[in-house]
């Protein structure tokens, strides 16, 4: 195949997922489909940006951005500790809490802010909004020598901390949270599917699903769906996956597969609270949605009362 073919490949499959992955990722599907793996073990790493949740098995090589102080807590009379660990790569930033026998792991492993460390088999979650690892009990930690990683430039936030934004004023990376209305879902597959044992992206050939390392597998299955939202300030790109997807489907377990696109609630208001970041192959910033929950009624017309008495005034 020639080299323009391989290059029209990936722009056109980078174009087909709608910036959900990188032009390397990209690149790796292609590979897989003409039958190459460019795949070796040592390189089957993530990236921060494509961390979601409820990924298992994750292998990631990071920079210790900062390490807490030790909290003591006590919950229902036995005493605990942690140590919150936030790695970056030049991807973004991601938080690794260390709960009570795990915080010894940093004094065992002697590492230190500005380390670069390498996870294995650790698994992702989501808590208060915001995806975060997990090292569990198969998760290792070890020093890494002789690699240097630029961290890109985002503040260390609170699992808690989205900034309240209008959509036109969201100029840069970071957490927010916005109300704004559904007002465009692409329609294309709601699915994709995801190699169990590397959290590879994986395409259905004719006879079955193949991981470009793990060969024939069965495949884990997610649902995202692509939308646009607009607050009346502007408009924006917001992707969903897995529960918070299912969030904004009309009677989400009982719809047919070939009906979800039809069955999301077009038109209605969202509290949405997520990652802005910027779209590679569009040039635009989107939101990719980390929690969603419907419009307080009560505590939108308390604000519309506090506007109007501060016009008054």
């Amino acid at each position: 195949v020639k080299k323009d073919e391989i290059l029209r490949r990936i722009n056109e499959k980078e174009k087909e997922l709608s910036g959900l992955i990188s032009k390397e990722g990209a690149a790796y599907i292609v590979a897989s489909e003409l039958g190459v793996n460019l795949l070796k073990e040592r390189e089957r790493r993530l990236k921060i940006k494509n961390i979601i949740s409820g990924m298992n098995n994750i292998e990631l090589v990071a920079k210790i951005a900062k390490i807490s102080d030790i909290i003591n807590f006590e919950r229902e009379g036995r005493a605990g500790r942690l140590i919150n660990m936030y790695l970056g790569d030049e991807t973004g930033l991601i938080r690794l809490p260390l709960w009570n026998d795990e915080c010894k792991i940093i004094e065992n492993a002697g590492i230190k802010e500005g380390d670069v460390i390498k996870l294995s088999n650790v698994f992702s979650r989501e808590n208060n909004g915001i995806v975060e690892l997990r090292l569990g009990s198969r998760g290792r930690i070890e020093k890494v020598e002789d690699v240097s990683i630029e961290l890109k430039d985002m503040p260390i936030i609170d699992s808690r901390e989205f900034k309240k934004a209008n959509i036109a004023d969201i100029e840069k990376e970071g957490y927010y949270e916005v109300r704004a209305s559904i007002v465009h879902v692409f329609k294309k597959s709601p699915f994709f599917y995801l190699c169990p044992l590397c959290n590879t992206k994986v395409e259905k050939s004719e006879d079955g699903f193949y991981c470009p390392t793990h060969k024939k597998i069965e495949p884990v299955k997610r649902l995202v769906l692509s939308t646009i939202i607009d607050d009346g300030t502007s408009s924006m790109r917001c992707v969903f996956f897995g529960d918070v997807a299912k969030y904004i489907i009309k009677d989400a377990e009982h719809v047919d597969e070939d009906k979800i696109c039809d069955n999301v609630e077009v038109g209605k208001d969202f509290i949405i609270k997520g990652k802005a970041k910027l779209n590679e192959f569009s040039g635009e910033y989107e939101i990719i949605v980390s929690k969603v929950s419907n419009v307080k009624h009560k505590e939108l017309i308390g604000e519309l009362e506090t506007i109007v008495k501060g016009l008054k005034e």
